[in-house]
């Protein structure tokens, strides 16, 4: 049928249908069976390859070139995917249509099928970016349709011409906010409908007789269903005709296995149309291939899946992603494309660019095939049922140090077939040591029937964050939106800061919104507030901030700069003095700007002193009364007379008198405080009294006594229980005429207990001895016993023995447990109690020789002491250490460099000078042992002597190993001779001679006629 009278055909039959569906003659859709006849779609996207091909790159099986095409099917792949651009100059005219046509013969002569991905761009088309081509630039919406369909009809006719029209058509790549920009912006779904209309028309004019032409449209975030629900309920609405939905699934960036299998249940339910993953890859190393700035996915990327980098994890991810369409209900689900598993090094993402995505390729940098192909052996039901594969790390908490965490009951097991399921976990117990040391720290769990772990962070901070929700994971709990309804919480990891939520902004015209939370009940003080933010940029303003906390509104500047772009943003100093703060958002922007928002932490820096002034730098009263003889008591200006500070507080008077100095404090939570003063002078007062009253209970005092001019002494009232939230301290005097004195630092603290002190080395080297002192701040109570644990890595420090530093003070136990890492300490006095416990015990060690330098700690704990009465508790202690190494490892590196260095620089493959695969394995296994040793922090120095020289024998071995003209089993080529040739006039003592060891062909360490000669005379003659 001409193309002309199929189209008009095709209106016909689709006015017939908008009839039909109007007056309610046809029913709603079913979901329906794929049919039987479809085959399950193993398909990889090479659309690079001519490229690759053109640089030189070849590809290999098994040590032997092929051609990637054979390659590719004898694993299993049966359907390829090729995009096309309009005009890519800046890829030197790569996959326009010319190259297309010239490739997809090749395709269909491989007895494969093929996927033509139509970008309608003159490069790279996705949900960031929509770029009309230059040559459609001017055109009106009615001649850009024109322009769209007679684009569409001219490729599909042309590849008819071949005999290599495709068996599916993508109408755009993933056009999640749409295609063809401005007019074709998802904020004007008509137009866009429009559009892809015209590229489905144009497939089914050209879709030849007798063939069956699968229209698919193609969206990016495939564990996104309210974006896919969104977007194909109006492609619903606008009656566009297809027949696939494409997904688009990246494991580290679009959401979880579940969602995903969530997702395309749901699409096949809803729409009844059969479901295609389009793209997904996963790297199977984190190594660069070329000199670019990395990868696309990393560490962080992995760690986000779940699956580490390797190519069994690759392979196991493609097998996932296949299994879990298999398994889409009512048998609709398709099939599944690698995204370009032959994309190497040389060819970048644009001309002279380089690749980041060479790690997520099938193949390794030198062209030889990974085991990971063979996920596409794969064919629905072959693998096991409902197979665990993985158990998912759970979200980490935050605890503030010394807190016991709560941790999950279940932790995420995956399933082969992309279910996850909770399932009940046992977590192994966190040490004191780590509860109370700032930083994070991994926890295992155990499932039952499991070998795989559970695990979970855990970071412990100095201060909680006292944001409500504050990385949106219990969704919009704690915070408000106001004005327009431009965001919500999305779960997508791979868009998220961290954890798996973050919130989304985006709204499809000029939009102004806050949001925010109010904290009430804090403890005046001043508190840091910081968040982070990504997104494309163009908001007209967008700010931090912190307001109603008893001063101005503060604010900070935001400035996105590109997708997953993270930043974080602080506001400090925010001094609250009203108990309270608001703090959020504040965003401002034109049409169709977004970003993402996470992590929002408050915390608090430091708390107001609750004695205003009690140090009198003020240099006034402020906060004192002074009642009875009001003049015997005055601020005196004099540093050399305060004990820190310029000033203090004096009293003198000619004749007897008696004052009372004092303060009342309310507003405070009830518990238990100290208070704390210092006094000196010359003596003689009848009554000097620090007191306490008015706390909800007896007024309680410690009396002073004076001895001199600047023999300052602190007085402390520990214990005292407040009750109805306040409470008046000061100083009761009474003195005959001419006595003086002076009082500073006047002090009331929240008694938390008394916490304990380790001082002394920060670094030591390996094998030497140090000592820590250990004491104790804030002693509630003075004590005649006190007992205590020490905890320590035995790996990198030895106890041995602890000697006490105060007269009359013993220690009178000391045992180390059996595992020697913990000792268990006793003091008693002979006599007086302990009220200075500053400096207690020396506490002696020997840091262990280590092979490299490491980070330890050492923490003091389950400390109580008694007076015989009562008994005290003091906070732990944790001190950090630094231990340098000792052991020499600088021939283990200079052999491991050398190692690597000749393994990077030679190649895998049957021609002069390669080397066996099993060689370049084994050579491999010795690099990693050595790598391990150096890692392994208790490695004696025989243990790094012994793997230099197994290292070096290893080396040795693979060079020998090398292809020779005695050993090759091919024949020897001209390109084989040209190396030769290359290294004429190489000898042994040549730094690079390992290159060209393999064409010395008589032994005598250099490269000489004589080995060309004997080479060349391996070359097969050619005599026709």
């Amino acid at each position: 049928m001409l193309p002309a009278l199929k189209r008009w055909t095709a209106i016909l039959l689709s006015f017939a249908v908008a009839l039909t569906t109007i007056f309610g003659i046809i029913s709603p859709r079913t979901a329906q069976a794929a049919e039987t006849a479809d085959e399950f779609i193993k398909g990889a996207d090479i659309s690079t390859l001519q490229a690759l091909e053109d640089q030189g790159i070849k590809f290999y099986e098994n040590g032997e070139e092929q051609d990637l095409l054979t390659i590719l099917k004898d694993h299993g792949v049966n359907y390829i995917r090729l995009r096309v651009w309009n005009n890519p100059v800046e890829a030197d005219g790569y996959n326009d249509k010319a190259k297309l046509i010239e490739l997809a013969p090749r395709i269909k002569a491989a007895g494969m099928k093929l996927l033509v991905d139509f970008h309608y761009s003159d490069f790279w088309a996705d949900p960031g970016k929509q770029v009309k081509p230059v040559a459609w630039e001017g055109l009106d919406f009615t001649q850009l349709k024109q322009a769209v369909y007679d684009y569409t009809e001219e490729v599909l006719t042309e590849l008819e011409a071949v005999d290599a029209y495709p068996d599916m058509v993508q109408i755009g790549n993933e056009i999640n906010n749409g295609m063809i920009h401005p007019e074709g912006s998802l904020s004007n779904f008509t137009q866009l409908a429009d559009l892809i209309k015209q590229g489905v028309q144009a497939v089914r004019d050209t879709t030849p007789d007798g063939h069956n032409t699968k229209i698919m449209i193609h969206l990016a975030e495939g564990g996104n269903n309210s974006k896919f629900r969104s977007f194909f309920d109006e492609v619903t609405a606008q009656g566009i005709d297809y027949d696939v939905i494409g997904l688009s699934y990246y494991p580290y960036w679009h959401g979880t296995f579940q969602q995903l299998k969530s997702n395309m249940d749901d699409l096949a339910a809803r729409y009844g149309k059969q479901i295609v993953v389009a793209e997904t890859a996963y790297p199977f190393t984190y190594e660069s291939g070329d000199a670019g700035e990395g990868n696309i996915a990393g560490e962080n990327e992995t760690k986000i899946a779940g699956f580490p980098a390797s190519v069994e994890n690759q392979k196991l991810v493609t097998e996932t992603v296949l299994n879990t369409v298999a398994h889409v209900q009512n048998g609709l689900g398709l099939g599944a494309f690698y995204w370009e598993p032959a994309w190497l090094p040389g060819v970048g993402w644009r001309s002279g660019d380089y690749n980041g995505w060479e790690n997520q390729a099938m193949f390794d940098y030198d062209g030889n095939a990974l085991a990971s192909l063979d996920a596409f052996q794969f064919t629905p039901g072959s693998l096991e049922a409902k197979t665990p594969i993985l158990v998912y790390p759970s979200e980490g908490i935050t605890i503030t140090r010394g807190q016991t965490p709560e941790l999950p009951a279940t932790a995420n097991v995956l399933y082969n077939e992309g279910s996850i399921q909770a399932t009940a976990v046992t977590w192994d117990e966190a040490t004191d040591e780590q509860l109370s040391t700032p930083g994070t720290f991994s926890l295992n769990g155990t499932i039952a029937g499991l070998e795989q772990k559970a695990s979970i962070d855990v970071t412990v901070t100095d201060s909680p964050n006292l944001a409500v929700n504050p990385g949106f994971e219990d969704g919009m709990t704690g915070w408000t939106l106001s004005g327009t309804e431009a965001g919500k919480v999305e779960t997508n990891a791979g868009n998220s800061h961290s954890g798996q939520n973050g919130f989304n902004y985006w709204y499809g015209s000029p939009y102004t919104y806050k949001l925010s939370q109010t904290i009430t009940g804090l403890k005046n003080g001043v508190y840091t507030l910081s968040a982070w933010a990504s997104g494309g940029g163009g908001e007209n303003a967008m700010k931090l901030f912190a307001d109603n906390y008893g001063g101005e509104a503060v604010q900070a500047d935001i400035v996105n700069t590109g997708y997953n772009a993270w930043k974080k943003y602080t506001i400090e100093n925010i001094h609250v003095t009203n108990g309270e703060i608001t703090f959020g958002f504040d965003v401002d922007a034109p049409k169709e700007i977004w970003g993402w928002l996470d992590d929002v932490e408050l915390v608090q820096v430091s708390e107001d002193e609750l004695l205003k002034n009690g140090n009198f730098e003020s240099g006034d009263l402020t906060g004192w009364t002074i009642t009875g003889t009001s003049d015997a008591g005055k601020i005196n200006d004099n540093p050399s007379n305060a004990q820190d500070g310029d000033y203090a507080f004096n009293y003198w008077y000619g004749t007897p008198y008696a004052f009372k100095l004092s303060q009342t404090v309310t507003g405070l939570k009830n518990g238990t405080y100290a208070l704390k003063a210092w006094a000196s002078g010359g003596g003689g007062e009848s009554k000097l009294n620090l007191f306490a009253e008015g706390y909800g209970g007896e007024a309680i005092i410690a009396a002073a006594k004076n001895t001199g001019w600047n023999n300052w002494v602190q007085y402390t009232i520990p214990n005292i229980k407040v009750t109805d939230g306040q409470v008046t301290v000061g100083f009761d005097v009474a003195a005959p005429g001419e006595v003086w004195g002076y009082f500073d630092h006047i002090e009331l603290v929240e008694v938390q207990g008394a916490t304990a002190e380790l001082t002394g080395a920060s670094a030591v080297d390996g094998g030497d001895s140090f000592e820590l002192t250990y004491g104790l701040d804030q002693l509630t109570l003075p004590f005649l016993t006190q007992e205590l644990t020490l905890l320590y890595n035995p790996s990198y420090v030895e106890f041995v023995e602890a000697s006490s530093t105060v007269e009359g003070l013993q220690v009178v136990q000391q045992a180390e447990n059996e595992a020697g890492d913990a000792a268990y300490i006793v003091l008693a006095t002979t006599g007086t109690p302990i009220s200075d416990a500053s400096s207690l015990l020396k506490l002696k060690f020997t840091a262990k020789p280590l092979a490299s330098s490491n980070e330890t700690s050492i923490t003091v704990k389950n400390i109580s002491y008694s007076d015989g009465e009562q008994t005290g508790t003091a906070v732990s202690a944790v001190h950090q250490l630094s231990i340098t190494g000792t052991i020499d490892l600088s021939q283990l590196n200079a052999a491991i460099t050398k190692a690597e260095q000749i393994y990077s620089t030679t190649k895998a493959g049957a021609f002069l000078g390669g080397y066996p695969v099993e060689s370049r394995n084994a050579l491999q296994t010795r690099i990693a042992d050595a790598k391990t040793v150096k890692g392994n922090t208790n490695a004696t120095q025989e243990e790094i002597n012994a793997a230099v020289s197994a290292l070096n024998a290893a080396v040795e071995t693979y060079l020998s190993s090398a292809y020779t003209i005695t050993t090759l089993a091919v024949a020897v080529n001209i390109k084989d001779l040209a190396n030769v040739s290359k290294g004429f006039g190489k000898t042994n003592e040549a730094t690079d001679w390992y290159l060209y060891r393999p064409f010395d062909t008589n032994a005598d360490n250099k490269i000489d006629i004589v080995d060309l000669i004997a080479t060349a005379k391996k070359i097969p003659g050619k005599f026709e």
